[in-house]
């Protein structure tokens, strides 16, 4: 179980004030990013990987990727942010954070689709064409790039 699924059933039992405030406390920490292009461009610095790497392996078009990574594009849509992350080679944990911070639906269990996309994330494949034909031979709907 990853670390956000044991907070996220921790939270589920909190009932009162007293163990909200405890949960906050033992919990609580600053949030690194605001955003999801600060977050794409720590991963890609701190794992060395120049952003036209990402740009090719994303799939997605140059000067789309250029204005998310500058902040101008703040909140690409969810399928981008699965593209992006997976051409830059982030973990399912990290996947789930950066869809926060992009104020999307986090991986669903319960979703074929989202499932294929974990398992290509954990056989580190990073070219999101290898994962679109992936997803096609799975009967499911491509990454919209």
């Amino acid at each position: 179980m990853n670390d956000f699924q044991l907070l996220a059933d921790e939270l589920s039992s909190l009932r009162n004030e007293e163990d909200g405030r405890r949960f906050i406390q033992e919990n609580h920490r600053d949030a690194q990013f605001q955003y999801f292009f600060e977050f794409l461009n720590h991963k890609a610095e701190e794992k060395g990987l120049p952003l036209a790497k990402i740009v090719a392996n994303s799939r997605i078009n140059r000067n789309y990727v250029y204005n998310i990574t500058s902040g101008i594009k703040k909140m690409p849509g969810r399928d981008k942010i699965i593209a992006l992350c997976i051409a830059a080679e982030i973990s399912f944990d990290e996947l789930n954070e950066a869809l926060m911070l992009g104020g999307k639906q986090t991986i669903n269990p319960h979703d074929a689709r989202d499932v294929w996309i974990v398992i290509c994330i954990n056989r580190k494949i990073s070219d999101v064409l290898r994962v679109n034909i992936f997803l096609e031979e799975k009967n499911c709907a491509p990454l919209n790039i």
